[in-house]
């Protein structure tokens, strides 16, 4: 039988609101590890690589230079847009994430009330929790991270490790 490493008796329950700068700061965080990984890294060096090899291939011609730096310039461009722009985007066009949010652990799943909707996620999809000094990231299968703010542990610091615990604990069971 699991058991839960003990919190609180509503630890199985956090509620809070992110305002847009919180969820800008949390998914950039997010972007960070899902752009700048060494994976991507290593394409990049690679692609760099490729390009200087076609560069002596075709010689002093006067289009690869321009075409090649203009293509360059356009990726950076997407990556400071995404990285950027996109996430204060989405905190807009997703109302849902304007109100108070509730998070309900359980043995089974986590349950995710918004504003609008309501999502249940299986701990078999459970990938992985990522973390800074601000904010948890919970990853599951083919959707953006859970945002949840450690300020929701503010009164009780020591709850922090327990809700690290937990969810280790419950992904764990679920595998």
């Amino acid at each position: 039988m699991l058991t839960l490493p003990t919190m609180t008796p509503a630890s199985d329950e956090l509620h809070f609101r992110l305002d847009e700068r919180e969820f800008t700061r949390a998914h950039r965080l997010h972007l960070r590890h899902a752009l700048l990984n060494s994976k991507n890294i290593g394409l990049v060096l690679i692609a760099v690589f490729l390009i200087a090899g076609q560069a002596q291939v075709l010689g002093p011609t006067r289009w690869a230079g321009p075409f090649f730096l203009a293509l360059w310039g356009a990726l950076l461009l997407g990556v400071i847009y995404a990285f950027v722009s996109l996430p204060g985007r989405l905190y807009r066009r997703r109302p849902d994430f304007h109100g108070e949010q509730l998070v309900i652990l359980s043995k089974e799943n986590l349950f995710l009330k918004l504003q609008r909707s309501e999502d249940v996620h299986e701990w078999n999809t459970f990938s992985k929790l990522r973390e800074n000094d601000e904010f948890f990231l919970l990853y599951f299968q083919f959707s953006l991270p859970l945002v949840i703010p450690k300020r929701v542990f503010e009164a009780h610091p020591e709850r922090v490790d327990a809700f690290r615990s937990q969810i280790h604990l419950l992904a764990s069971s679920a595998v």
